[in-house]
């Protein structure tokens, strides 16, 4: 559902000043040698463009004002006294600085606890009420560079570009998302009969972009620390006080042939308001198949069965592979599909995110339900950066919650404080190898190497590192 805000004459007098100064700052930059591409010289861009930052960051400021996530723009780390006074004068010697402004890395940046969410804010003029089936033009240059990872659209609706009455929120899009649709390529028409200036990936309101409140709970998740898992628990205490917690591929190979599988630790009922039972078990999400129901990094808890209701998320062993569990595995929601007589047709394995397809079953495949979801505990969101500080966030290979890494070799700190965690350090396998793990320069899940010389403290992949 769009959001709609309205825009008053404060701000419109605010957008024409901001407007009047970026052409001062070009016509500076340009003086001086220093070019600017083809986004900086569109008529009235930075007009609109700053009334759509204005409101999107009103709206994460007031999403996010319970939480302890810090909302600023590109602009907010640069002296502009500085800058104003450099373009006003014509004074040389700042060019450098006035440049580093000008061309911002992102609109809006969003800091948590744990990352730094850069978000580019797309805007857009129309006189007309915008329509679910229209398209958006995201240029090809900008959605490559590094950084932002997410891209938010506004149309700025009015009587004419310099006349903004509304701005209509659209929704976001995650930008590698976008690198996925298909290119319109310079010099092409448009669909409004427009010339393609520049390449530009072709983006469809209704299948791109998403509700912009999801995007703050993904934020808002990313805060949240993880959930504490214990290595070991009393016995009396297992399956009354304790779930167990698997891996995927650990849980559907051992419930297939029967057996128990071997826990990879023990979850706290109390700690995600669950009552214990035997039946019950979580495993940890990957992917963004099943996004938003299921984030990445999320604990699921199941119930374990064989049997699931039309509707029902479920755990399934299958025939084909899953990139997201790196296996015949998955997590889908159930869809039965009915003839008129009420006999069953089809069965499908759909993903919430629809930039997925389903899986459709036949007779003939090995399909078996080992699990029917009955909760989503958040869990900390995938760590991708790896900053050149000498120290930096990440998670205990022993438990995944947050703790600062320390780079020194003095006395690298690779598992959190937790008494349990502290004890499962003095294993002499964690001195050679880390369980499944996110790679902190890629972001991938896999068995990721630990050598103390080459590595030092910190959780890369065979891949990233050699």
């Amino acid at each position: 559902m769009y959001k709609y805000y309205s825009v008053d004459i404060k701000l419109l007098e605010k957008a024409q000043k901001f407007e009047s100064f970026r052409k001062q700052c070009k016509d500076y930059l340009s003086k001086h040698g220093r070019c600017f591409d083809k986004f900086t010289v569109v008529q009235h861009d930075s007009f609109i463009g700053y009334i759509s930052e204005h409101i999107v960051r009103l709206e994460f400021l007031e999403k996010l004002a319970d939480s302890e996530c810090k909302v600023y723009s590109w602009d907010s780390q640069f002296d502009m006294r500085k800058i104003i006074g450099a373009v006003n004068s014509d004074d040389a010697s700042l060019v450098d600085y006035v440049q580093e402004y000008f061309y911002d890395k992102y609109d809006i940046a969003i800091e948590t606890s744990d990352k730094i969410f850069e978000i580019d804010v797309k805007s857009a003029f129309t006189s007309n009420q915008p329509r679910s089936n229209w398209n958006y033009q995201y240029p090809v240059i900008q959605a490559n560079k590094v950084g932002k990872e997410y891209a938010v659209l506004a149309y700025c609706q009015g009587e004419s570009s310099a006349l903004i009455n509304n701005v209509v929120l659209i929704g976001y899009c995650e930008i590698k998302q976008i690198k996925q649709c298909s290119i319109d390529k310079k010099g092409t028409k448009t669909e409004r009969g427009t010339i393609n200036q520049v390449d530009n990936y072709h983006t469809l309101l209704n299948r791109d972009y998403r509700d912009i409140d999801d995007l703050i709970s993904i934020i808002k998740n990313s805060t949240t620390p993880s959930l504490l898992i214990y290595s070991e628990v009393p016995y009396n205490e297992r399956f009354k006080h304790f779930l167990p917690f698997y891996s995927v591929r650990v849980a559907c190979g051992a419930f297939i042939d029967g057996g128990v599988p071997e826990v990879d630790g023990w979850i706290r009922g109390a700690d995600i308001n669950v009552n214990v039972n035997e039946g019950l078990f979580a495993v940890r999400a990957h992917g963004d198949s099943m996004f938003s129901t299921i984030h990445s990094g999320d604990y699921c808890v199941f119930r374990r069965t064989s049997s699931a209701e039309n509707g029902d998320v479920v755990l399934v062993q299958y025939r084909d592979y899953d990139p997201d569990y790196s296996g015949k595995y998955t997590i889908k929601r159930l869809s039965l599909v009915y003839g008129d007589d009420n006999t069953l047709k089809k069965i499908k394995l759909c993903p919430d995110n629809d930039k997925y397809q389903s899986i459709i079953l036949s007779d003939e495949d090995d399909f078996r339900i080992l699990g029917v979801l009955t909760q989503v505990v958040p869990g900390m969101t995938d760590k991708k950066d790896l900053s050149g500080d000498t120290t930096n966030d990440g998670y205990c290979i022993h438990c995944g919650g947050p703790i600062k890494f320390c780079f020194g070799k003095e006395s690298p700190k690779y598992f959190c404080d937790n008494p349990v965690c502290i004890e499962a350090s003095k294993r002499s396998e964690y001195n050679i190898r880390f369980k499944e793990f996110y790679c902190h320069k890629c972001g991938s899940l896999k068995k990721a190497c630990y050598n103390r010389d080459i590595c030092v403290a910190l959780p890369i992949c065979h891949d990233c590192w050699r």
